[in-house]
């Protein structure tokens, strides 16, 4: 077994077992580094050595019935660096109140020297909510308001070119299409680039992870004009900023990414107008054999929506 080979068999581990239970303890370096950038409202964001291990202690004081179903998992080029989706399930007993928690999690892992050295966990806060039996409140969607019918009367949705010339597939101009659209999530004019940078494959697919109430994952092909004029008119002053990353997989066709953006929106249906708004947004871009995004998962924090129109959600109570 090669060094990158041990390093997937103890990433396997972490997916797959009660990891907090102190026969994996040996899994984690002395200087383990744990960020959970969309942890709910008291828990922490980051935890370094320390704080992971009580992190570790609460889950095995409180969990029960746990299962994970890997979905994916990706090597890297760097052999220390893996990324993971999985979806877990569990009862727990938070605030001394059985419930249970589901939620995707996309994980970016890192290891050194054999060892988890960095944990990187983006999941569902609103499930931490869900499992005391909190109340979270509502973020209105209204694709009935009629701006949206007049922004689509002024904006038909052109009817799709036929391609008149044949696709350049030269392994330069299928890796430059991919630059492309790698580089288009971080423009700063983010709607143009869309538009004109990022090139999408026939019928592809989009999906949004943890949305707050009332808003869909995904929505069929015919109700998508009036999502997206919604989204145009909720969101007049959106940039996303240029510092941010993405990572190749071992997959030519797969990789990872981290998008900020910030500007003022008016989410239709909220009554909030002139808001502020910021998210930091985890993708996981899949391309076809020509370069072209043939699907798009964007992972956001739902909490930021909440705090754009100011309404407050709950807090945790982590480690009761």
């Amino acid at each position: 077994m090669d060094y990158k080979e041990a390093n997937r068999s103890v990433v396997d581990i972490y997916l797959t077992k009660e990891y907090w239970k102190p026969e994996y303890q040996d899994l984690f370096a002395k200087d383990f580094v744990l960020d959970l950038p969309s942890a709910p409202p008291g828990m922490p964001q980051h935890l370094d050595a320390f704080d992971a291990r009580q992190y570790r202690e609460w889950l095995l004081r409180t969990v029960s019935g746990y299962t994970s179903e890997v979905q994916e998992v990706y090597g890297t080029p760097d052999p220390e660096m893996f990324w993971a989706v999985r979806i877990v399930k569990c009862d727990v007993k938070w605030c001394r109140e059985p419930g249970q928690f589901t939620s995707r999690i996309f994980s970016r892992i890192e290891l050194k020297d054999g060892k988890l050295s960095y944990i990187k966990n983006n999941w569902n806060p609103l499930a931490f909510l869900y499992a005391i039996h909190a109340d979270v409140p509502i973020f209105r969607m209204d694709m009935n308001d009629p701006r949206v019918d007049a922004f689509m009367r002024e904006n038909p949705v052109p009817e799709a070119a036929e391609e008149t010339a044949e696709l350049d597939m030269s392994p330069e101009a299928i890796q430059k299409r991919i630059q492309n659209n790698l580089d288009a999530f971080r423009s700063g004019d983010y709607f143009y680039a869309l538009a004109n940078i990022a090139t999408f494959a026939p019928n592809h697919d989009s999906k949004v992870w943890f949305l707050p109430p009332e808003m869909q994952e995904s929505y069929p092909p015919e109700r998508m004009e009036r999502v997206e004029a919604w989204t145009s008119i909720s969101c007049p002053k959106i940039d996303f900023d240029e510092s941010g990353r993405y990572w190749a997989t071992d997959d030519p066709h797969v990789y990872f990414a981290e998008y900020m953006c910030w500007g003022e929106v008016d989410w239709v249906g909220n009554n909030a107008p002139g808001a502020h708004y910021r998210n930091r947004y985890f993708y996981v871009l899949r391309f076809d054999d020509a370069g072209r995004i043939a699907c798009c998962e964007e992972v956001l924090n739902p909490i930021n929506k909440f705090n754009s129109i100011g309404v407050s959600i709950p807090s945790f109570p982590y480690y009761f």
